[in-house]
Parts: C-alpha cells; structure tokens; sequence
C-alpha cells in the first residue's frame, strides 16, 4: 500500500501495487496477420507510437507476446535512460506488444493512467531506472525493476488535474512542433514556386568554381573556439581561425554526404570533406543558389566505385535552372521572412520545454 515520505506530507506506493496483470499469448497460436508493436514503434521526441507493424502470426518474433489494451502505458526496458515510453492509443486495443516493453496496465481505482504516463517521463523515473539498469553495451531493467519502483501517489482527483495541466503543455508543444514543420515546407516549396519554368538553363561549370576545404586535426576542432567548422555533414567542431569571414556554400565531398549542402554561418573553416562554392559576383543570390544546388541532387554525380567521391570536374555538367536577379532576390526576401517566424517558433517550443519541466518537477514533488 501507499506509505508517507519521511518528512514530507506526500504520499508514494510500489508501482506495481497499483497496476493491472497484461495476458500474454503464444505466437504460434492462432493464422493470419496483427498489429505489432515493439521499441522502433516509439517516436522518442514524441513518446508516442508510430503505425505499427502488420505481421503474420508464422512470421512472428518469440518478443510477440503481450496482448495491449488502450490507455496502456508502455516503458521501453532496453535503455532506460532513452526512456522509450508511450501510451497506446485505443484504436490499437487488441495488437500485441514486445516483451521488450513492460506494459503498465493502470487500476483505474488507484490511478490514473496518463498521470502515470507523465510520471514514467519523469527525470527521477528515468534517473532511477538509468542507475538500476544491468549490462554494459545493452543496458536494461526488468519488468520486477520497474515495478518495484515507487511513485508519488496523490488522490485521483489530484492525479487527474495534474495530468491534465500537464497535457495541455503538451498539446501546445505539438502544435508549435507542427508549425515548426509546416514552415520547413514551405521553404521547401518556395524554391519551386518561384523558380519560373522558362529559367534559364546553365551548366554548373560555366558558372560556378569548386574548390576543396583544408584538413584539420580532429583534436584542433575539440576546443572552445568561436568559429565553426565545416564537413561534409554541416558543422563537426569549432576552432579558433577562420578561414572565411562571410557565409559560404558548402558541398558533401566524399562518402555518406556526398553532394549534401550546407551555407555556412558568417565565420567558418571548411574541412577537406567538402569544397567551398565560388562564383562570379553578379549572377547569383547566395540563399537562392544554395537552394538550387539542393535540388539539383549532385549526388548522382558521384563515383560508384567504392566510397562516393564527386570533384569539380564531375559537376561540371550539372545544370542550374537560374531566373533572373530580382526573382532571386524575392525569393530571399520570402525565405529570410520565413526563417524569421521559424526561429520565433523554435524559441516558443524552448520555452515549452522549460516549462514542462518545471510543472513536471512540480507536480511529482507536491508543489503543484
């Protein structure tokens, strides 16, 4: 049962006190097809579940084992500190759940189960199971860890009003994250909107100089320096000399990132991974180039022989479809706007977070 904190007025209980058994089956007892859920089904920023799976029963995993209802609370045991938790909605009643989860099946007398969503989130939930977890290159607790574990348990009443201030952050958080993604489509599709059929096609080479970066010791770019350094994958470090003082186009040179493009912040140093783009003065936009060489998928011109390698003689060929300046200069224009309400967004949902986590503290230490 529920005892009282030594020394404060708030009340905890053993977790699995207060939850219901989960039936298990078989794999192999029934034919045809069900949902399965298992840990790649939790979207870990979210903590929420993706579309499962759909398997046949003699295509079955041994994990296939834990029959789910909605409004079960899923605790991923394989790394807890990922903390791999979700809840499962009801259009998934019935699908079956990998062992790799212990299912938390709330008594709906006792507790309240989003209340116990959100508590499973916790940072003394995750610290507790971090620190109790087994094995070091696949950490993990069992199902017994889990639910030996204590929870604050406050009345009903009070759980429920907890959980509910805590969902209404959290919807506000998802709908500034979809807004978040709905202006990243919009710049996708502001290139293609304003660049008018009848641009003008130009072979890359004629126009356009690429040149490789400088090599820097992995050890050079550890430090605490100012200006940020440059592969093929966007910023790898920071070190403390430029190599430009003003924002460059960079191109993917070799392997996984190959023909990936970056435009660097004011100050910069660009690795031997990548090359720096070059043109002349007059013809171009930076923002707008940068846009074309994304969409002119460069990497299809890269060797394929071993590990990709595209030069600037293999780009030579590619074409751009440029329109004239003052398109160029609408379309940044638009972008920089839209970057604009993007960052605004973006310092929106940081302040969500910060203040989930501080109802979060709050709520599980009696001051909510």
């Amino acid at each position: 049962g529920a005892r009282e904190v030594v020394g404060g007025a708030q009340l905890v209980a053993r977790l699995g006190d207060l939850v219901l058994p989960v039936t298990s089956r078989a794999p192999a007892e029934t034919d045809g097809a069900f949902r399965y859920v298992d840990l790649s089904t939790v979207d870990a920023s979210t903590k929420s579940l993706t579309e499962p799976k759909l398997l046949d029963w003699s295509d079955a995993p041994s994990r296939a084992r834990q029959r789910l209802a909605g409004g079960d609370v899923l605790v991923a045991t394989v790394r807890p500190n990922l903390n791999g938790v979700a809840v499962v909605p009801h259009d998934l009643e019935g699908a079956i759940g990998s062992t790799g989860f212990c299912v938390l099946r709330a008594d709906p007398a006792q507790l309240d189960n989003r209340y116990l969503f959100h508590w499973v989130r916790s940072t003394p939930f995750v610290a507790a199971m971090t620190r109790l977890a087994t094995g070091a290159s696949y950490p993990a607790v069992s199902d017994a860890t889990v639910k030996s574990s204590e929870i604050p348990l406050p009345p009903l009443l009070e759980q429920r009003r907890i959980a509910s201030i805590l969902d209404e952050v959290q919807v506000a958080t998802r709908l500034r994250r979809q807004a978040i993604d709905l202006i990243a489509l919009g710049i996708d599709s502001l290139f293609f909107d304003m660049t008018p059929s009848d641009a003008i096609p130009v072979p890359l080479g004629s126009v356009l100089k690429l040149s490789s970066g400088r090599f820097l010791p992995t050890k050079a770019m550890a430090g605490s320096g100012t200006v940020a350094v440059y592969g093929g994958n966007g910023v790898s470090g920071r070190h403390d000399e430029a190599m430009y003082d003003s924002r460059q186009i960079v191109v993917g040179r070799v392997g996984a990132y190959c023909g990936v493009v970056h435009v660097t912040e004011e100050k910069s140093w660009v690795t031997d991974n990548a090359m720096v783009v070059s043109w002349r003065e007059v013809d171009f936009e930076l923002d707008y180039l940068a846009a074309a060489l994304k969409n002119a998928n460069l990497n299809q011109f890269a060797s394929q022989s071993g590990q990709p390698l595209i030069s600037a003689a293999r780009l030579e060929g590619a074409v751009l479809r440029m329109p004239a300046r003052a398109v160029q200069r609408e379309y940044v224009a638009r972008l920089r706007s839209l970057h604009k309400i993007q960052t605004l967004h973006e310092r929106h949902l940081a302040k969500l977070g910060e203040l989930f986590e501080s109802l979060q503290h709050r709520a599980f230490s009696g001051q909510l």
